[in-house]
């Protein structure tokens, strides 16, 4: 039995979404849920309404079996794909689907909307439409193709999805610094392309990361609350997550989630009033993440000088 993601994602919106699959296997059937997450970007709010979710057959187009909403009704699903961020939000949960394997799961989006930062400080607003105010007062133009009609192909992993009795997920993952970018010329518009892809998320795992200050280790004022820690992975995409101490024990710690298994490299930066530190085990430091499990790297900060 797989864990499922909903028994520890902060967030848990949940949406019944049946599946389809491509290929009948006769009446036995499995159970799928499909999360949404995001991959870390320097986008400071991406704001998306998704319309509904389907399944489109290789061969015909118009063959489309809608799972969220349909042609003439929206399920208008809000999610800020900053705030998931090593988290989720549950389109499909526990759905009863026929056994088989399916190649093409497509998301539309009726509304988008983008908070940038702007080179000479401050941020500004861009939106699909006027109305949509979202993320706030809009200033400019998300130009957004194919978004409210086909709709975006979501990557699936190689060969599909098999759908088999039995418990399993699948993890998609909206990656917001790929899937807006500045338009070409003189407009000052931005255009959405969404790189949206899915892992099967009995395949991930996690990764804690820990550390607590060394005996006779002083931090002049700052605090190990201060200190971030990086995890890099072999295709060079690293995410940082702020160290916290939920129960007071007085060791600092960072869960990053739905990690591929593989190897990852670990770092901590330390706050500006940090000017060197050492830690043991030394860093950069590796951990492997294996599928299902949660791998754990514990750290102790042996020194630091202002």
């Amino acid at each position: 039995m797989i864990r499922r993601f909903t028994e520890y994602a902060a967030l848990a919106l949940t949406v019944a979404l049946p599946l389809a699959a491509c290929e009948d296997n006769g009446p036995e059937t499995g159970r799928m849920d499909v999360l949404l997450t995001d991959a870390p970007g320097d986008v400071q709010s991406a704001v998306v309404v998704i319309g509904s979710v389907y399944l489109q057959g290789e061969s015909d187009a118009s063959d489309r079996m809608f799972l969220v909403g349909d042609a003439s009704s929206s399920a208008n699903i809000e999610a800020d794909l900053v705030e998931l961020e090593n988290d989720v939000q549950a389109l499909v949960e526990n759905v009863e689907v026929p056994v088989g394997t399916f190649a093409q799961l497509r998301v539309v989006v009726n509304d988008a909307c983008l908070v940038v930062e702007q080179s000479g400080g401050g941020t500004k607003v861009f939106s699909t439409r006027s109305g949509f105010t979202a993320c706030g007062t809009v200033q400019g133009e998300l130009r957004c193709p194919s978004c409210s009609t086909s709709g975006f192909k979501v990557n699936l992993p190689e060969g599909g999805v098999r759908v088999t009795s039995g418990d399993q997920a699948l993890l998609i993952d909206f990656d917001v610094s790929e899937s807006f970018r500045a338009e070409a010329g003189a407009s000052g518009a931005f255009i959405m392309q969404p790189l949206i892809k899915a892992t099967r998320a009995e395949l991930t795992g996690e990764a804690l990361i820990t550390l607590r200050l060394g005996s006779g280790v002083s931090l002049a004022g700052a605090s190990l609350g201060q200190f971030e820690v990086e995890l890099t992975g072999s295709d060079d995409d690293s995410e940082e997550l702020l160290l916290t101490d939920a129960n007071a024990d007085g060791i600092f710690e960072a869960t990053f989630r739905f990690l591929a298994p593989g190897t990852y490299a670990v770092r901590f930066d330390a706050p500006t009033s940090i000017s060197a530190f050492t830690t043991s085990p030394a860093v950069p430091a590796t951990i492997t993440v294996v599928s299902e499990q949660r791998a754990t790297l514990d750290f102790t900060l042996t020194g630091a000088s202002s």
